[in-house]
């Protein structure tokens, strides 16, 4: 029998070894805000004879008055694999946890989370600039825990695009996934950078400092010819496409829509003025009217619509192009990249 827990703040250190022995890393450091000394969010454990066989980690957000939850840190000890465990963990969130959330999003390369639900769509997109070798200095310091933490706040909620961040956990959170933080200063404009450094990527960029500078600062400061930058929101930015020397897109993230209703109405697009279609999800039925340029989502599935998945309902509103999928024709919607790769796990 497979008993599922939630982890007391005093275990936290034992499933951040857990999981370190699972991903041969250190998960306390990739992930602060969860194993740290000011841990949030819920780690759940699955133990079968009172010894633990596997986990998962919870982070919750708030995205334009959506409830958003982020799950990671999903691992299976090699002894347990193939006995359930993972289904065990997520029949629990699907009880416990999921009826408080609106969304929920996964970062994984493989389809394995499918089964749960998830459809594989969010496409992440990197701009590349190039610049010569440069030996100038720069206006680039790199900051510590607790180092201007009112000052990256602040630029935050000026222009960031993500989720709503509590200033009490606001470095841990920029320092997720093995992100550094930069402060950048040059001719009266600032700006922080969250950056892989070991991909020489900003991933996160908030202030007065333009895309381009920032690049250019940051190839100083690591002596590099290449920096990427990511994206903040799944479309492409036209004056970027101008100014990069290159773009790439990856497709990582899986999302499942819990209450599609109020994630369409929070955060759809029309593409057309007037349009309906219906879909499926979460084993109910709903259509979709678009009237005025304005979404509308009702329960039920008049006869005559062409019905959809959950899958590519997905696909039609976080995905890049119409070209597969018939009902991106009608709407789509905008998310912040840190979803994942900052304010997620």
């Amino acid at each position: 029998m497979i008993e599922i827990r939630e982890l007391a703040p005093g275990q936290l250190a034992e499933a951040a070894d857990f999981a370190a022995q699972q991903f041969g890393c250190d998960i306390s450091a990739a992930q602060p805000k969860l194993y740290g000394p000011r841990a949030a969010g819920s780690t759940y454990g699955a133990f079968i004879q009172g010894k633990m066989a596997g986990m998962l980690s919870v982070y919750g957000m708030t995205y334009r008055s959506l409830r958003w939850l982020s799950v990671g840190s999903v691992c299976c000890a090699p002894l347990y694999r193939g006995r359930g465990v993972m289904r065990a963990l997520f029949s629990f969130l699907e009880r416990e946890v999921y009826p408080q959330y609106d969304a929920v999003s996964l970062l994984g390369q493989r389809r394995l989370y499918e089964r749960f639900g998830f459809a594989k769509v969010y496409p992440f997109l990197e701009y590349a600039f190039c610049f010569p070798a440069q030996q100038t200095e720069c206006g680039v310091e790199r900051l510590d825990r607790g180092c201007r933490d009112n000052d990256l706040f602040t630029l935050y909620q000026q222009y960031g695009k993500g989720p709503s961040r509590s200033p009490a956990l606001f470095f841990e959170t920029a320092a997720t996934n093995g992100h550094a933080v930069y402060w950048l200063e040059e001719h009266g404009r600032a700006a922080y950078a969250a950056c892989r450094e070991d991909h020489h990527r900003i991933t996160e960029l908030c202030g007065t400092m333009p895309v381009e500078d920032a690049c250019r600062l940051m190839a100083a400061c690591w002596g590099a010819t290449k920096v990427f930058y990511q994206a903040p929101l799944n479309v492409l930015d036209p004056v970027l496409c101008s100014q990069c020397d290159s773009y790439a897109l990856s497709t990582r993230g899986n999302i499942r829509l819990l209450r599609p209703e109020r994630v369409l109405v929070a955060l759809a697009v029309p593409r057309v003025p007037e349009g309906a279609t219906a879909f499926l999800a979460e084993g109910q039925g709903f259509h979709i009217q678009v009237r005025k340029c304005k979404v509308h989502v009702r329960r039920g599935i008049p006869a005559g619509l062409p019905v959809y998945t959950h899958h590519e309902l997905v696909h039609a509103l976080f995905g890049l192009t119409a070209v597969e999928n018939p009902m991106a024709a009608l709407l789509h919607a905008e998310l912040p990249s840190a979803i994942f790769l900052l304010d997620g796990i």
